[in-house]
């Protein structure tokens, strides 16, 4: 998922998506340093695995967060509780 890695060089960025790209690998925690001027983030129907990063929550403007639809597996983390999310979508998350 190095195409994440890439937008941290963005400083204005309102939204990625990336939805149906057939995406592998684990999220990086490098994610929580995307520009705090993104609003929605859309990976799903991808191959990510692994866990939602803590630093996600580094994203204070996220309202939109759609990681359905790939391998991601385990327990979403209590931060993301914190945010102001208005549209939040997971599965096989406990």
């Amino acid at each position: 998922l190095s195409i994440l890695t890439s937008f941290t060089r963005c400083r204005i960025l309102e939204g990625v998506y990336l939805l149906h790209n057939l995406l592998n690998g684990i999220l990086p925690a490098s994610v929580g340093n995307l520009t705090t001027t993104l609003s929605e983030l859309i990976l799903s129907s991808n191959q990510i695995e692994g866990t939602i990063p803590l630093s996600l929550a580094n994203l204070t403007k996220l309202t939109a967060l759609d990681l359905s639809s790939n391998k991601i597996k385990g327990l979403i983390p209590p931060n993301i509780g914190q945010m102001h999310l208005q549209i939040l979508q997971f599965n096989k998350m406990h």
